[in-house]
């Protein structure tokens, strides 16, 4: 299995919004093929207003044939439209779960 995890920096004063924004999420990962699942959380402690989505796939195929679905969707890039503007910054990370 892999895990896409992306940290988000969301924009001082800004979550309530972006959050909003990323509970639409799951509902987009459902109909694209190879998503098993999603997460979606938010800070309790270290740095305030982060904000971490993972997604689950079975192999670096299926992460790499969705990845290319989505970045080609209208409803992914109307959605990632309203979603930039609240971020500061962010990073990702490609796991593989080994146990």
């Amino acid at each position: 299995m892999v895990v896409d995890r992306n940290v988000f920096q969301v924009k001082f004063g800004r979550m309530r919004e972006a959050l909003a924004l990323w509970k639409e999420v799951p509902e987009m990962a459902r109909a694209a093929k190879g998503v098993r699942g999603v997460r979606i959380m938010t800070d309790v402690t270290g740095p305030a207003y982060t904000l971490v989505a993972e997604f689950s796939y079975d192999s670096l195929a299926d992460f790499e044939r969705s990845s290319h679905e989505t970045m080609n969707n209208a409803d992914w890039r109307a959605w990632y439209a309203k979603v930039v503007p609240l971020m500061d910054s962010s990073t990702r990370q490609l796991l593989t779960v080994v146990a």
